[in-house]
């Protein structure tokens, strides 16, 4: 198998929203071969980072550059397979209110091409929650009945119901205490490293940052401007970055 085709490649990806630049030139690379990659990237609201996630995840199309999954465009036929490797963790946790949280974390089985008995995706259910940390009583309760924390736990036990090689976190910790923020970032960092996944998360938060980053990306107007491992971060002279740095721990 060529090197090629063990990565999540992004290269020279440009995007155009309403005659807007919103990315411009975006090139970067993740391992999908279980060795546990991580890349964070940070940046200001508007700085491109969303719109980047939803470009590959398909939501909106590049107007240049490729995308592509082990070796082939994340499109067509290797659409769904990119997609039953992917574990995604939304914002907002985006739990079903009507379903239950077994039903919302067995979500990919119970309405997917993939069709299991539904005691078995139960079984599979209370199998993550536990995984993530829950009891098994949440697996009939409702997304109303659980704290912000249990919500986003529930929506991580969802991501790795089929235990993907890849996982995409999108501000993980948002609207959190600071004590279930650490607590789910460390989960996060336990995924990454004892399931062997490579992950990209998109964060303002330096502690998620600090705990789940091998490598770090500063976005800013649409453009990738400072690239490095975590640990160059407080050496590093680039001017945007110290700023960026500065007020987030203002």
């Amino acid at each position: 198998m060529n090197k090629q085709s063990k990565k999540l490649s992004v290269k020279n990806v440009h995007l155009m929203l309403d005659k807007k630049i919103i990315l411009n030139g975006i090139s970067f690379e993740l391992s999908v071969d279980r060795s546990s990659d991580s890349i964070v990237i940070i940046g200001q609201s508007g700085s491109g980072k969303s719109a980047l996630l939803k470009s590959i995840l398909g939501i909106y199309k590049p107007s240049l550059g490729e995308i592509k999954y082990r070796g082939k465009f994340i499109q067509n036929s290797n659409k769904e397979n990119f997609f039953q490797n992917l574990g995604m963790v939304f914002q907002d946790s985006a739990l079903f209110d009507s379903l239950s949280i077994w039903e919302n974390v067995g979500f990919k089985y119970l309405y997917g091409p993939k069709k299991i008995s539904k005691r078995a995706i139960k079984k599979l259910a209370e199998e993550k929650l536990e995984r993530v940390g829950l009891e098994l009583r949440t697996a009939n309760q409702f997304p109303i009945e659980l704290s912000g924390g249990m919500q986003k736990r529930a929506a991580i036990a969802r991501a790795i119901i089929a235990d993907p090689e890849l996982l995409f976190f999108d501000e993980p910790t948002a609207g959190l205490d600071p004590i279930t923020s650490h607590r789910i970032n460390l989960l996060i960092k336990e995924l990454i490293i004892g399931a062997k996944v490579s992950a990209l998360t998109i964060t303002h938060d330096l502690n998620t940052l600090n705990a789940v980053a091998e490598n770090v990306i500063l976005m800013r107007n649409g453009k990738f401007i400072w690239r490095g491992k975590k640990d160059e971060i407080n050496s590093s002279k680039n001017c945007h970055l110290v700023e960026f740095l500065k007020a987030s721990q203002n």
